[in-house]
């Protein structure tokens, strides 16, 4: 397990409770699990999680085939969709900081000081 820093600090993190708590920061609805069982294999999982109540969210995110035991799929799968949360901030963040450099270089050719 890795140390991870979070909206609410510092803590020791499985990759499942991370989305719970970076969804809502990101002004997105919870993500929901959902596994299909291997008939030819029991106890192995596939799937993937699924952003039902945000349109704009294709799915599958986080897909993972294969992976022995419940724990350990919807964990595996946990990772993806932290990978996914971490483009959406990614992008957020470069869209807030263009539009800030644009803002910015329009006041100035209006002579008008931009805010710090």
């Amino acid at each position: 397990m890795a140390t991870i820093e979070s909206p609410q600090g510092w803590f020791q993190a499985n990759p499942f409770f991370l989305p719970l708590e970076l969804c809502p920061v990101l002004g997105l609805a919870q993500c929901e699990y959902r596994f299909q069982p291997d008939p030819r294999a029991p106890g192995f999982l596939s799937g993937a999680a699924y952003f039902p109540q945000d349109p704009l969210v294709g799915g599958p995110i986080g897909e993972v085939r294969n992976v022995f035991g419940k724990k350990a799929a919807k964990e595996e799968c946990a990772k993806g969709v932290l990978e996914f949360l971490e483009g959406v901030r990614k992008e957020r963040m470069e869209l807030a900081e263009r539009v800030i450099r644009e803002r910015d270089e329009a006041m100035k050719k209006q002579g008008v000081r931009a805010a710090a």
